[in-house]
Parts: structure tokens; C-alpha cells; sequence
């Protein structure tokens, strides 16, 4: 009975493999393909590891560029090349793809011309992730049509790393467009590259790369970066405009940096000398990157940037690090539970397929000895019916075991597995076939001992040597399946667990989505900064940073942008009840800006002009922060619902309302110090705070200020604490920057030079820098009672005027006209000043003094003449004049031309002048010319007359 319970179990367990086999074997042979794949990729690289090719000629170039049309082409494949090359005029679209190491070895390739249709272009379209390109110039255009996504000088798409390469020249296109690569993938690596391009894009656009998911190191651009302005070019086909959002579908460019348009990746120890956007255009600008989730590290912007919303010196927008952000991110959490629940039920399948085949191994080996020793009986069943001929008892027996025989074949030959009838029928039939061998025994006419010997050797093989097998068997089955059911069972209760926390999950998420609970929780600090993305530190601004709204030295903006409207900002202090939950870091730690910082409108600051999110930290600024009509302007940040501490301000804050030192409008302020000046006459102004969130908290800040208290007009001790500059400076942990001031000169070219000076300090012109001569202009600074008493860093600009090309005097003549035109290069508000003197004496009788004048050129400015053209009236009816300077006190007379009703003559500078009139002088030549015209006149006439005399006498001649 025993034995019939295991083959019953045997039995089902084999209909459940069954069932399983058709996806086991699927799976198996998936990794099976996915392994020899796999050995195919390694022996392939193995055999072209040593191959190696120089390219030396432009032939050869583009020959080696059809090739990488295959994508293993140039599976380890060295490329050198050796001589610079010249693609003007060759059809060249770029390398399709390339896995190899590309050396460049310091040549150039220039004149590229990549005018396609579609997306990733470069000089190379693809580099693989084992591709390496290294010290290689590229000059050229690289501007396609069509969708234009993934456009660079360099490569489209970087997966492998490019290293010590430069591109010159114009890169176009609308998503993700850089002057070295246009996208960087994760994998990808550039380091210790340069750019010096025009590029242009609508979406992500960067001086290194349009968007970074890789590693950038060591980079430097001097790209600009979208800097013309953007003509709406959209085809509306009669669409109404009004149904447009025309900020963000028409003329609108978002996220674009020095580096990068877009970072999720790692930017280290890079530089930025571009100008990047165009006044009131763009959203997400910034020195570095336009946006970033990732990590900028140690890198410096010295570049203008302008832009719309959320422009900041280093970053435009800096996103924190987020977990888990929208709802949808918790419905594909619940997913991947999900996911996780199916993998424990396939476990389960797993096992108990491996169950099943342990257990139908089993099943088959009993199979085969009740096969082996039946066969073995049948074989002596010929003799068994031989030896019965001619005796009707032993006859019978044979039959009937001939019969059993018959009924167990029928059976194991219907198919399929046994049944619990079959099974017990083959066990009845094997009994039948044992009790008619032991009768068969006493039928037999031979030696007793023999017949004994040959039955007991059958009945052996059937009821010891098989049945110990089956015992054996039977064991091994009941373990298999045990351990199995063990195995199931476990998995079988991690399923159970895995679906209550999908069901916990799900009711969290409805609880969220419905309830009130603050589901953004920041935790940034400086503990996440070690270990988590969303940080910026070690970064320096030098660069102007100018927009309209969010507007900061380091980030126009610290938050995340949902919305796909850029005009739109998320608030959490008014809404939590949205459909997120997030835990978010974001950190800006060891800054410093040093450029001017200028808005049209709100939220403009030192470091931060937003900070909705996230947690600023030794941050310092010097640089002016600016608003025209704009409120919430800060030192270190224009209006923060995050954390500030020990963060340093020096500088100058303009705005309207909620004006401060530290932050315009703040929550948390912490163990801060501002020496900063604030110019308003609005409301919530403080050197600290112009306001403060009451449930923020404010601690050990200090600031120095002789007119405006610390929040809100108001000192707050232990709070906001008035104290002078000498205990400023006496403290140990005061930053350099606050030991002086920095003067930074500057014209519309850029950066001139910087000094610094002692705090409270004076600077005088001989402190000016020499500043570069521009054709038909001339350098004015700001007048230097503004550079007395220096408390602030101040940056000082030279603007180049136009030369003033002519002076005029007051004096004018009797018609109106100026008596004296000063033509030369003149500073603007230079004047003509002259004072009537005496003319030349003794002059002929006939001579009239017209007028005699001394002059000067008066300005605030000196500037050295030696001579200048002079512009004389001349007197009205006068038929002769004569123009005379005065040298040594004496008048002499000098040349000079007539410029319609002007006299024009050099005059050595400040040389007294003087003009007279003369009449017309009779001319001798006149009348010996009238006295020969009248003699040729008669000379003419007798000449004639004598000529008429010989025609009459030769005509009379003739007569006679």
C-alpha cells in the first residue's frame, strides 16, 4: 500500500513538470544564446586586439569612415592619424560608429561639413562604450536639418571616453547639441577637452556637451552658447496663437550651460570663459550647467550669462537629489514589488520543476527494473513452456503467467502517466505472475534441486534484488519531495509578506495623495553631501549674471521643476497636498561669487536667487546683487525656505521689499555674518533678513551696519547681533575675502584686472588699469568720489565713448554762423573758449582786420594737441581774406583753403588767430592779355585782306 501512495505522488508530480516544462525550457535557452553571444563578442575582440591602421590622407580617412558603417568594425582597432587633414568639398556625414582607440596624435581635421537630416551627428555619430578618442582637433560646421537631437563637434553620442580633444567652428540643432559631444551617456567620460564654437539649440545646450549623465573633467569652453537672439520660426498653419504658450513652445530655450545644457552626472575642475543666452530669453541658464541633479565639483565660470528665469552663475536650476519624486515613481515601485512577488512564485515553479525531475528519475528507474526483470522472465518463459508441453497443470501456470505478462505490457503502453487503477493493476498481475511461478515449481518431471535453482532465481530477481531497488528508491523520492515542499513553503510566505507590503504601499500612497501630511521631507545636510547627488561645491563665479526672475551668483534657482510650463515655480510652503512623496537633498556648499548679480524682478541673490529646497553652507559673496523693481533679494539668497549656514555676505543688495544682508526672506539662518550695504527705501529690510518665516529658526548670526538693524530693522540678540567690523575680523573662522576688498575693473570686453584694497579704503585714478584703445573711442571711468571710503567689493567700468569729432565757439558771426570750428578727436565735454585780442599791426592800407582771437579747449580730462584744423567764418561781403596766427608775438600770415563759407587752416594749439579782408588787386597780366587779343585781332583781319587782294589779281590774271 505504501508503494502505491509513492507512485500515485510519483504520477502527479510528473504532470506538474509537464505543465512547467514548456517555460523552462524557453528560459534555458535564452541564456544559452545570450552565453554564446556573449563568447562570440570575446573571441571577436581577442582576434582584433593587435589590429592596428594609419590614416595619412583624406582617402584613406573616408575610406576607414565607410567601414564603421558595421558597429564591430572597429572592435579593438587602433586608428592613428598622421597628417592633418582637409575635408573641404568631400561627402562626409561623420563615423558612423566607433569602439576602438581613435589616436589623434595632435593633427587636425577641419573643414568638416555635416549637413544631413536627422539626429546624432559628429565628426563621429557613436562612440562605443569601449571607443577612445584622444588628442584630436576638429575645426568645421556640424548644423543638420530635421530632427536634430544628439548633435556635437566631436561625437552625437559618447558612451566611451574622449580625451585631450577640441572643436572650433558652429553646432546647430534643437535637443541635447554640444560643441564636443551632444549627449554623454553614463558610461561616457570626457576629460581634458576645449571648445571655442557658436552653438546653438532650443533644449539642453552646452559649451562641452548638451546633456551629461557621464563624467566631465578638466574641460574648458569658450563657446557661445545661444547668445543671438531666437526668431520664432513655427509654422502655425492658421492655428490661433492665443491656444500657444509662447514662452515655452515658440521662442523659448531652455537649459543651457558653459559645460552642459544638463547634468544628472559628475562636472569636476572645468571652466567656463563663454557668453551664454540673451537678455529675456531662455529658462535654466547657467555658467556651468543649466540644470543639474547630479554633482559639479571645484569648477569656475568667469563668462556672462544672461537669460529669462533661473539663471545663476554656475547652475541655472539646481534639482535636488530626489527619491521616489511623483506618485507615478511609487506606482512603479509598487511594480517592482510586484515584479519581486512574480520572481517568488517563479522561484516556487522552479522548485518544484526540480522536484518533479528529481522525482520522475526516480519513477523511471523503478520502471526500468520492473522492465529489466520482466524481460529477464520473458526470455525464460520459452523454457517454461516448453518444459510444460504435455502436462495440463503446468500448462495453466504458464498461461496465466503469459497472461499477466500481456496485461502489463497493455498497460505501460497506453501513454501517459499511471494512474492509481493502472498501477494497482500492474501490481496484482506482478503477484499473479509470482504465486503461478511457485505452483509452476511442482509440475516440473526434472532433477528437484534444478527445478528449485531456476525458480528461485526468478522469484529472487522479482522479490529481493528489485524490491531493495524500489526501497531505495521509494526513500529518496519521499526526501526529494519534502525538501521541496520546505522550499516552497518558505517562498510561498516571502509572497505572502511581499503582497501585505504592496497593500501597505498602495494605502500609503491614497493616504498621501488625500490627506494633508508633509510628504516632502529635505533632508539635506552635510552628511548627504559625501553620499548623494544633488550637491554643487567648491565653485567659483566670476562672470555677470544677468535675468529677469531667479537669479543667483552661484544658482538662479534650488528646486524641482514639475510643471511643464518654465514660468512656473513649485511653492511648498503654500502646497504639500501634491501628488508626490519625496525625500530630497540638495547642497550648496564651499561657493563663492564674485560677479555682479541683476535682475528686472524677484528673487535675485548673492548665491541663490529661489531656494524652495535644500541646504547652503559656507557660502560666500562679494559681488553687487541688483533688482530694478524687484523684491526678496539677499546677500546669500534672494528668498529661502530652506537652511543657510555659516554663509558669508560683502556686498552692495539694491532692491524694493523683503531686502537682506543675508536672505530677503528666509527660514532657517544659521551662524551667518553680513557686512553688506543695503540701498532701499522699501519695507522688510534687514542686515540680516528682511523677514523670517516663524517656524524657521535663527541663531548666532552677526552683521555690521551703522544705519539698518538685523531682521526686519530689528536686532535679535543671540539672533541677529549688531557688532563692529574690528570683532568681525577678530574672529578665527572670518574667510579671506572679508581681510579687504576686491576692486574689479571691467569694460564691455570683459574683466581688465583686479586690486585689492583695505577695507574702508580709497582708490585714485593711478590705481586704474590701461585700457585697451578702440578705433573713433576713447575710456571713461566713473568719477572717483564714488571710490572714497570703500566698504564693499565694487566692480568699476570703463565704457568707450565716441570721440567728439568737432567744437564750436559761442562767438558767431553777424549771420549766426560759429566764428571758430575745432575739427580733431575731443572728449565730450570739452568747450571752446575764446577772448578778442589785437590783430597784426602795420598791415597795407587797404587791409581790414575782420576779427583776432585767443582760445583754449577746456575739459575735466587733459589731452594733448599740437595743432588743430580750424574752421574760420568767413566775413560777410568780404571779396579776399587772409588768415594769420601769432607766434612769438609776432603775426605772420598762413595757407589756406575755402570750405564753403569757411576758411581751413592749421593752427598750432591755443596760437592766437586772426582773419582780414583785402579788396581785389588790379592785375598787370590782365591787360597785356587784352592788348594781344587786340593786336591778334588786327594781325587777323590784315591777313585776311591781303589774302582777298591776291584772289582778285590772280582772278584778273586769268582773264587776259
Amino acid at each position: 500500500m505504501r508503494r502505491k501512495m509513492w507512485m500515485k505522488r510519483c504520477a502527479l508530480t510528473w504532470c506538474l513538470a509537464l505543465s512547467l516544462a514548456m517555460s523552462s525550457v524557453s528560459v534555458c535557452y535564452g541564456e544559452k544564446e545570450s552565453s554564446q553571444e556573449g563568447e562570440q563578442t570575446k573571441e571577436q575582440s581577442g582576434n582584433q586586439e593587435e589590429n592596428r591602421i594609419e590614416i595619412t590622407d583624406e582617402k584613406s580617412f573616408l575610406e576607414f569612415a565607410e567601414k564603421c558603417k558595421y558597429d564591430s568594425a572597429s572592435l579593438g582597432l587602433t586608428v592613428s592619424l598622421m597628417a592633418d587633414l582637409d575635408l573641404a568639398g568631400e561627402d562626409f556625414d561623420g563615423i558612423p560608429y566607433f569602439c576602438g582607440l581613435f589616436e589623434g596624435n595632435g593633427h587636425q581635421i577641419t573643414n568638416i561639413r555635416i549637413h544631413p537630416k536627422g539626429s546624432n551627428y559628429g565628426l563621429f555619430r557613436y562612440v562605443g562604450e569601449t571607443g577612445q578618442i584622444k588628442d584630436l582637433y576638429v575645426e568645421g560646421e556640424v548644423t543638420p536639418s530635421g530632427s536634430q537631437e544628439n548633435i556635437g563637434g566631436i561625437a552625437g553620442v559618447n558612451y566611451g571616453t574622449i580625451e585631450n580633444c577640441s572643436f572650433k567652428g558652429m553646432v546647430s540643432g534643437i535637443n541635447a547639441v554640444g560643441a564636443v559631444t551632444g549627449f554623454n551617456k553614463g558610461t561616457g567620460k570626457i576629460l581634458s577637452c576645449s571648445s571655442d564654437a557658436v552653438v546653438l539649440a532650443t533644449n539642453f545646450t552646452g559649451g562641452i556637451t548638451g546633456k551629461n549623465e557621464g563624467y566631465i573633467s578638466e574641460c574648458v569652453s569658450k563657446s557661445s552658447i545661444n547668445t543671438e537672439e531666437l526668431e520664432p520660426t513655427l509654422d502655425l498653419g492658421g492655428v490661433d496663437l492665443s491656444s500657444f504658450n509662447f514662452a515655452q513652445n515658440v521662442v523659448n530655450r531652455n537649459d543651457m550651460g558653459g559645460i552642459a545644457g544638463t547634468s544628472n552626472g559628475l562636472i569636476q575642475d572645468c571652466k567656463n570663459e563663454g557668453s551664454i543666452g540673451y537678455k529675456h530669453t531662455g529658462y535654466n541658464v547657467g555658467g556651468i550647467a543649466g540644470s543639474q541633479s547630479g554633482i559639479i565639483l571645484t569648477s569656475t565660470n568667469e563668462g556672462k550669462v544672461y537669460g529669462r528665469k533661473d539663471v545663476g552663475g554656475i547652475v541655472g536650476q539646481a534639482e535636488p537629489y530626489v527619491e521616489s519624486e511623483y506618485l507615478e515613481d511609487k506606482v512603479q515601485q509598487t511594480k517592482d514589488d510586484i515584479n519581486r512577488l512574480s520572481n517568488t512564485v517563479n522561484n516556487i515553479s522552479a522548485t518544484m520543476s526540480s522536484t518533479s525531475a528529481e522525482l520522475k528519475q526516480y519513477a523511471e528507474n523503478l520502471n526500468a527494473q520492473y522492465q529489466a526483470s520482466l524481460d529477464q522472465l520473458s526470455g525464460n518463459l520459452g523454457t517454461l513452456t516448453d518444459a510444460a508441453q504435455g502436462n495440463t497443470e503446468a500448462q495453466g501456470y504458464v498461461d496465466n503467467i503469459n497472461a499477466a505478462m500481456d496485461n502489463i505490457h497493455s498497460i505501460q503502453s497506453s501513454g501517459g502517466e499511471l494512474t492509481e487503477e493502472q498501477t494497482e493493476a500492474i501490481q496484482n498481475n506482478l503477484g499473479i505472475i509470482n504465486d503461478n511461478l511457485g505452483s509452476l515449481q511442482g509440475t516440473y518431471s526434472g532433477d528437484a534441486a534444478s527445478q528449485e535453482d531456476f525458480s528461485n532465481q526468478i522469484s529472487n530477481q522479482l522479490q529481493q534484488k528489485d524490491r531493495s531497488q524500489e526501497i531505495q528508491d521509494f526513500n529518496a523520492m519521499a526526501t526529494t519531495i519534502d525538501n521541496g515542499m520546505q522550499s516552497i513553503t518558505s517562498n510561498m510566505k516571502s509572497a505572502v509578506n511581499q503582497m501585505n507590503h504592496i497593500a501597505d504601499s498602495l494605502s500609503d500612497d491614497i493616504n498621501a495623495v488625500t490627506g494633508d501630511e508633509e510628504i516632502i521631507e529635505d533632508i539635506s545636510s552635510l552628511e548627504t553631501a559625501e553620499n548623494t547627488d544633488g550637491v554643487v561645491s567648491g565653485c567659483i563665479n566670476r562672470g555677470e549674471v544677468n535675468g529677469d526672475l531667479n537669479v543667483g551668483g552661484i544658482a538662479g534657482t534650488m528646486n524641482i521643476e514639475y510643471d511643464g510650463d518654465p514660468e512656473f515655480d513649485l511653492n511648498l510652503r503654500e502646497s504639500t497636498n501634491v501628488r508626490l512623496r519625496s525625500t530630497v537633498n540638495g547642497v550648496m556648499i564651499h561657493c563663492q561669487n564674485y560677479g555682479s548679480v541683476l535682475a528686472k524682478k524677484n528673487c535675485t541673490g548673492g548665491i541663490v536667487g529661489l531656494q524652495e529646497l535644500g541646504f547652503i553652507y559656507d557660502c560666500e559673496s562679494y559681488g553687487l546683487v541688483s533688482a530694478d523693481a524687484g523684491n526678496y533679494l539677499g546677500g546669500i539668497a534672494g528668498n529661502s525656505a530652506g537652511a543657510i549656514e555659516k554663509s558669508y555676505s560683502l556686498c552692495t543688495i539694491s532692491g524694493t521689499d523683503y531686502v537682506g544682508g543675508i536672505c530677503g526672506n528666509g527660514y532657517t539662518v544659521k551662524d551667518s555674518i553680513s557686512v553688506s550695504d543695503i540701498d532701499s527705501s522699501g519695507e522688510r529690510l534687514g542686515s540680516i533678513a528682511g523677514y523670517l518665516e516663524e517656524e524657521g529658526t535663527v541663531r548666532g548670526n552677526l552683521f555690521v551696519s551703522e544705519d539698518m538693524h538685523g531682521i526686519d530693522n530689528i536686532s535679535y540678540a543671540g539672533a541677529a547681533d549688531r557688532v563692529s567690523y574690528e570683532e568681525i575680523m577678530d574672529r578665527e573662522d572670518i574667510p579671506a575675502g572679508f581681510h579687504c576688498v576686491t576692486i574689479t575693473f571691467e569694460t564691455e570686453e570683459g574683466v581688465l584686472a583686479k586690486k585689492e584694497i583695505p577695507y574702508g579704503g580709497n582708490l585714485t585714478e593711478k590705481d586704474f588699469p590701461k585700457v585697451p584703445e578702440k578705433d573713433g573711442c576713447y575710456v571713461e571711468w566713473p568719477e572717483e568720489k564714488d571710490l572714497k571710503d570703500i566698504r564693499k567689493n565694487l566692480s568699476v567700468t570703463a565704457e568707450y565713448a565716441s570721440w567728439v569729432e568737432s567744437v564750436a565757439s559761442e562767438e558767431q558771426t553777424e549771420d549766426g554762423k560759429p566764428i571758430l570750428l575745432a575739427v580733431g578727436e575731443f572728449y565730450g565735454n570739452t568747450k571752446l573758449e575764446m577772448k578778442e585780442t589785437e590783430g597784426p599791426q602795420g598791415l597795407d592800407t587797404e587791409a581790414v582786420l575782420a576779427y583776432a582771437y585767443t582760445w583754449t579747449l577746456k575739459s575735466d580730462r587733459e589731452k594733448e594737441f599740437e595743432t588743430i584744423e580750424a574752421h574760420l567764418a568767413i566775413p560777410s561781403g568780404a571779396e579776399r581774406t587772409v588768415v594769420w596766427i601769432q607766434t612769438d608775438g609776432n603775426w605772420k600770415e598762413v595757407e589756406s583753403t575755402v570750405d564753403g563759407s569757411y576758411l581751413v587752416a592749421e593752427i598750432p594749439f591755443g596760437t592766437a588767430f586772426a582773419v582780414t579782408t583785402m579788396p581785389e588787386a588790379k592785375n598787370p597780366y590782365l591787360y597785356v592779355g587784352a592788348a594781344a587779343g587786340i593786336v591778334l585781332i588786327i594781325l587777323l583781319v590784315l591777313w585776311r585782306t591781303r589774302k582777298k587782294r591776291a584772289a582778285k589779281k590772280k582772278k584778273a590774271a586769268d582773264k587776259e
